[in-house]
C-alpha cells in the first residue's frame, strides 16, 4: 500500500511541474485601430446664376438648374460594376465608358438616355476612384434640351475633380 501511494505521489509531482503558468504581459504601448477612410472633398465649379441647392443629405445634393440637374454622391468604393448599375440602371459591359486619370485618381465618363416623365432623358455621368470611394457627378436633362447645354456639361465635366490631399 506504502509503494502505490508513493507511486500515486510521484506520478503527481511529476504531471505537475510539466505545466507552467502562463502570463500576460502588459506594456505601455497603446494599440490603436485602424481610422476608416473619410471621403475627400470634391472640387465643382457650378454656374452661380443658375444653381439652387435643392436637396443634401450626407454626401448627396441635388442641385437644379437651368433646363438640367446635376446630383453629386459620394459612394463606398471597390467594386465600379456596383457603382455604375446604381447611377445608370445599366451593367458596365453595356455602356461605353471612357477611362482617364484625373491627378491620383481614376475617372469614369458615360453618356446614356432613358425614358423619363416628360419625355426622353439624356444622363451624362463621371466618377472619381480614389480608392476608398466613388464620387460621382450626374447631369440630366430632356433630351430637347440637351443639345443646347453641351458647352455647360463639358465645363462642368471639366471642373469637377477631387481636392489634392494634404
Amino acid at each position: 500500500m506504502l509503494k502505490k501511494c508513493c507511486l500515486l505521489l510521484l506520478c503527481g509531482l511529476l504531471l505537475t511541474g510539466c505545466s507552467a503558468p502562463t502570463f500576460e504581459t502588459l506594456g505601455d504601448v497603446l494599440h490603436q485601430q485602424a481610422d476608416a477612410p473619410t471621403p475627400r472633398k470634391v472640387v465643382l465649379t457650378l454656374p452661380q446664376n443658375a444653381v439652387q441647392t435643392v436637396w443634401s443629405q450626407d454626401g448627396d445634393t441635388l442641385y437644379l438648374c437651368e433646363n438640367y440637374e446635376a446630383h453629386l454622391q459620394t459612394l463606398s468604393g471597390g467594386d465600379l460594376q456596383t457603382t455604375v448599375r446604381q447611377l445608370s440602371g445599366f451593367d458596365k459591359d453595356k455602356l461605353t465608358l471612357v477611362e482617364s486619370r484625373c491627378g491620383d485618381h481614376d475617372r469614369y465618363e458615360w453618356v446614356w438616355i432613358a425614358a423619363g416623365e416628360g419625355g426622353d432623358a439624356v444622363y451624362r455621368c463621371a466618377v472619381l476612384s480614389d480608392g476608398n470611394f466613388h464620387y460621382a457627378l450626374t447631369l440630366s436633362a430632356l433630351a430637347a434640351d440637351a443639345g443646347s447645354l453641351t458647352d455647360q456639361w463639358n465645363s462642368l465635366m471639366a471642373s469637377f475633380c477631387l481636392a489634392e490631399t494634404e
